[in-house]
């Protein structure tokens, strides 16, 4: 079965367009990341997710999942960065602060984008989540909606006009094995020149053992936290038939997107500790 092509904010209707307000709400993000758009290529199988997950999504426990990931991945790209790899990428300072802005976006969403696709992973694979016998009625919950401050997820576009940008997106989907270009990179490429002097930093790193291995750690950190998550999550390979949906195909997709993240998550942590640039 060819894979449909993801579904953009413009062009979502109905349901889609639904589940898409309720994620920037709940997810408390301006925009909606890639594989939200990915499963919503699929008919019935994003609303479908979405409405098993967003319980959970809301929950203190979530987001204090969320932060444990964000600190582990900040370690670990702190140890991963060699002393010379720690200058400054010199910047305007104007600049400078809507990239760190842009940074902290994805270093926001993507460690949680990350523990729900390990609850999907989790249940998909006939394990049931959820606390058994609490009292759910207690769990404690955050506020819904957008922080005024939270940067805009805005995108160059893919394939890009420039040249150079695009060299640097087939560039990134080959040292990552990506078939397309993630939101953070995109983002990025509203600024070229950061783009390409933090991705030729960054670059050199995806071949070491030590980056592997922390890239799994964050992964496995993620499976941790999401069998601790308190609503019970029912989803299953039969649920995903029953939408129309070849179910060994979606749970590959989703195992993709387990694998993918981590080290997206660990690449933004080391352009936000180099990113911090001095003025000119």
């Amino acid at each position: 079965m060819a894979r449909p092509k993801p579904i953009s904010e413009r062009s979502a209707t109905g349901e889609i367009e639904r589940v898409y307000h309720e994620i920037k709400q709940t997810l408390r993000v301006t925009g909606v990341p890639l594989n939200f758009r990915t499963f919503a290529g699929y008919d019935d199988i994003l609303p479908l997710f979405w409405d098993e997950l967003h319980a959970n999504l809301q929950t203190r426990d979530f987001e204090t999942g969320a932060d444990r990931i964000r600190a582990r991945a900040v370690q670990s790209a702190t140890a991963l960065l060699p002393a010379h790899g720690q200058a400054r990428i010199m910047m305007g300072e104007s600049q400078r602060f809507q990239i760190q802005r842009a940074l902290k976006l994805y270093h926001y969403i993507n460690p949680k984008l990350l523990l729900l696709t390990s609850a999907l992973k989790i249940s998909l694979q006939g394990e049931t989540l959820g606390r058994t016998g609490a009292d759910l009625t207690s769990i404690p919950l955050i506020a819904r909606g957008i922080p005024r401050q939270m940067y805009p997820m805005e995108f160059a576009s893919e394939p890009n006009d420039d040249a150079r940008v695009q060299e640097i997106y087939e560039d990134i989907k080959r040292a990552m094995s990506l078939s397309a270009v993630f939101g953070e990179y995109r983002t990025l490429a509203l600024w070229p020149d950061y783009l390409s002097s933090a991705w030729q930093r960054v670059k050199p790193l995806l071949r070491l053992s030590a980056y592997r291995e922390a890239s799994e750690q964050i992964r496995q950190v993620s499976v941790h936290l999401a069998r601790e998550l308190p609503f019970p999550v029912r989803l299953t390979l039969r649920s995903i038939e029953a939408a129309g949906q070849e179910p060994e195909q979606i749970l590959r997709l989703v195992e993709r997107f387990e694998t993918l993240l981590p080290s997206l998550i660990l690449n933004n942590g080391l352009m936000l500790l180099t990113g911090s640039a001095n003025r000119n």
